[in-house]
């Protein structure tokens, strides 16, 4: 895991079972050694301390979470003053050709969406960085990367 080798230690929460299965699975190593650790939880209240983590990822779940702005009330919560949070999604252009997505199983995100959604959660300034990325394959992404002030 690339975020381990640069913080030494990284907590992971996700509302899936499987997905922490699979977590676990490629992470046994170093769960074992106290560098990962996961829980499962819903992130409208996150099992953990108010400013107590430098660094948030959040990839390829905001299209799960119902109530945005209150999630990202959360993130901001546990998120030290100063620290920042990542936040990646695929973009609705690259969704819409995944059968998948047409479920309904997924929120779909165009950039002016995801800026919205950051703003009524709170990240006002940091909602003018989202910004698109290319991925291999062709997939777009949009990739925000956001800061609590201190």
């Amino acid at each position: 895991m690339a975020a381990l080798a640069r913080a030494g230690r990284v907590h992971g929460i996700d509302q899936s079972g499987v997905m922490l299965r699979q977590a676990a699975r490629v992470n046994r190593a170093a769960m074992r050694n106290g560098h990962v650790f996961l829980d499962q939880g819903d992130f409208v209240r996150l099992p953990y301390e108010t400013a107590s983590f430098d660094k948030i990822l959040a990839s390829n779940v905001m299209y799960f979470w119902e109530d945005v702005p209150t999630v990202l009330t959360e993130l901001r919560r546990v998120l030290r003053p100063g620290g920042r949070v990542a936040i990646y999604v695929t973009a609705a252009e690259t969704m819409r050709r995944w059968k998948f997505a047409a479920t309904g199983t997924h929120r779909l995100f165009e950039a002016n969406d995801l800026r919205g959604e950051l703003r009524a959660g709170g990240f006002e300034r940091a909602a003018l960085s989202v910004r698109p990325i290319m991925l291999a394959g062709g997939v777009q992404g949009l990739l925000a990367v956001l800061s609590r002030e201190p």
